[in-house]
């Protein structure tokens, strides 16, 4: 957790800037994490103010990090469409992805959708026995 900044700080673009490559570097990820992942891991100053002067997706482009993927929430509605991300995320990476390698990855979206079908262990449990 970082000390208190001074009247005006988060105002500026490049102290954002700054604050968001250290997080990133903190946290060993390679993208800038959500604004819930920002305030789990301490860092919910550096969030709220990417909220209140810019877009986390203005402060990603100046980043220079890839566009994401919109998704919309409700897209899982049917297992068989989270089967479908799920399917390319592991064969991109050869196993079943971690929560950290999901926000890591910018697809965060996707934990909503294992914990509406039951969480990790019940949707690994059922990817692990569709695969047979």
């Amino acid at each position: 957790m970082s000390e208190r900044k001074s009247k005006g700080y988060w105002q500026n673009q490049k102290n954002r800037l700054g604050e968001a490559k250290m997080v990133i570097r903190e946290l060993k990820v390679k993208v800038l994490p959500s604004y819930n992942v920002l305030v789990e891991r301490g860092y919910s100053a550096l969030g709220s103010a990417i909220m209140r002067h810019s877009t986390f997706r203005e402060t990603r482009r100046l980043l220079g990090e890839p566009e994401r993927k919109l998704i919309v929430k409700t897209q899982y509605t049917q297992f068989s469409k989270l089967e479908r991300d799920l399917q390319e995320i592991i064969e991109e990476r050869g196993h079943f992805p971690s929560r950290e390698e999901l926000y890591a990855s910018g697809r965060s979206i996707i934990i909503s959708g294992i914990k509406k079908y039951g969480g990790f262990c019940v949707v690994r449990k059922k990817w692990v026995t569709n695969l047979f």
